[in-house]
């Protein structure tokens, strides 16, 4: 009878095929991940010209029917997003890497 039985949505699935569809629909790479200390899923996703914008990701969360519930547990554009898409930004070709600010060598 248990296999019959309608399991309940799990939210971890619900988030993670909602961001995959998301960077589908406009082209785009998003990253989530669930944070045990603060309980909270954080969602970044990576920004181009004529993209969607963190109003936009707000916007279709709370279009969301399951996902509406449950916005209270995102937080949408985090600092660990902005540190991916440095790193990004820093391996393009052209982009300005600082050099170390005392000399490589050293007396032994």
């Amino acid at each position: 009878m248990r296999q019959l039985a309608r399991r309940p949505v799990d939210r971890a699935a619900v988030i993670r095929r909602w961001c995959a569809e998301f960077g589908d629909r406009h082209g785009i790479e998003v990253w989530c991940w669930f944070r045990p200390a603060s309980g909270q899923w954080e969602l970044d996703f990576e920004r181009i010209p004529g993209g969607p914008s963190v109003a936009d990701v707000r916007a279709a969360i709370i279009a969301h029917r399951y996902l509406r519930t449950h916005q209270d547990a995102i937080a949408v554009a985090t600092e660990a997003g902005a540190a991916i898409r440095w790193s990004r930004a820093m391996r393009e070709p052209g982009s300005w890497t600082p050099l170390p600010a005392r000399p490589c060598w050293t007396r032994w």
